[in-house]
């Protein structure tokens, strides 16, 4: 489990506390060094050089991956900052490592190939794997749903974490995978907390256990509550913690409260948009592309996707659009 605290006082300010109880993502722990990296780009360079295949490709891949970070995060942090090196230096340096590699002979690229294989991929974030809408975040494929007023929130592959308005509390919502009076003992156990007693409710018709909690930190005691529910897919663990010692927190508890079963068809029956596959039989301009071939992308991503300028006109052959919940 992982969760954040607030600001103020002598509280900290809601980050990611995944020191407190799990493994850090602070920026001294990070997973992968801006060396490693390097090294990475320098092996893919002399891997497909020696293969013979084009390694300036790889180059223009990072400089598409810096065009799609200007689109969906226009105020990036400082390259020195980021858990990798920035997308424009690694296009430079891997544009000096083909000098150094480069060999005689023609170098494949084989772009048809690699187009046909991206036919009906998962295009952006999967909605089966929960989504954020009107107000809730909802999972179709566990059937449930939380309220997200008051807060936002940040899906990731094995937890989903609702940060307060004023980052002075934090629930984080994951499959306990066992029954709520195991997930208490392991809390305790595993989690280095310690755990008040526990009480039963219910929520939204579904049986549920709820306890305090204190964390124990260096610079004092966090306090929170946890509250498991026996959902239709399985034990939900909600556990919250808030910065304000002695005061519990009413947008935890109303985060917690709120999870209920997610009964809307439309919400159930929602599927990931898809890359498909368009050939063209003609040279057709970009725009009149569009037109022909709509797709679940605004004009400018999807002229990224295929690596070309909304002006440019398509040569006749293999391009790519993206097809909306298909």
């Amino acid at each position: 489990p992982v969760i954040a605290l607030g600001r103020g006082g002598t509280a900290e300010t809601v980050r990611d506390l995944g020191d407190v109880l799990q493994t850090g993502t602070g920026l001294l722990f990070l997973k992968f060094s801006r060396d490693d990296e390097r090294e990475a780009d320098r092996l893919g360079v002399r891997y497909m050089t020696r293969l013979g295949y084009e390694p300036v490709e790889l180059a223009r891949v990072m400089g598409m991956l810096g065009r799609a970070s200007e689109l969906s995060s226009p105020g990036r942090v400082p390259g020195w900052l980021s858990t990798h090196p920035e997308p424009e230096d690694r296009f430079a340096s891997i544009t000096s490592m083909v000098g150094d590699e480069a060999e005689p002979g023609a170098r494949r690229v084989e772009r048809d190939g690699f187009i046909r294989r991206l036919d009906s991929l998962v295009f952006g974030p999967d909605p089966r794997q929960g989504f954020v809408d009107g107000g809730w975040f909802r999972h179709p494929e566990l059937a449930f749903r939380v309220s997200t007023e008051g807060g936002s929130v940040i899906n990731e592959r094995e937890r989903v974490r609702f940060v307060a308005a004023d980052e002075r509390a934090l629930v984080q919502l994951t499959l306990a995978g066992e029954p709520p009076d195991a997930a208490l003992a392991r809390l305790e156990r595993d989690g280095g907390l310690r755990v008040g007693a526990a009480q039963a409710v219910s929520v939204s018709g579904w049986a549920a256990v709820q306890a305090p909690i204190e964390v124990p930190r260096e610079s004092g005691t966090l306090e929170g509550q946890v509250l498991l529910v026996e959902a239709d897919a399985g034990t939900l663990q909600l556990l919250g913690v808030w910065a304000a010692r002695g005061e519990p927190s009413q947008w935890v508890a109303a985060v917690q409260n709120s999870v209920a079963p997610e009964t809307d068809p439309a919400v159930l029956d929602r599927q990931a948009d898809r890359l498909g596959v368009v050939r063209l039989e003609r040279d057709t301009p970009f725009e009149r592309f569009l037109e022909e071939y709509p797709s679940a992308l605004d004009a400018e991503r999807a002229a990224l996707i295929n690596q070309v300028e909304r002006t440019d006109t398509l040569q006749r052959g293999l391009w790519k659009r993206v097809a909306a919940g298909s």
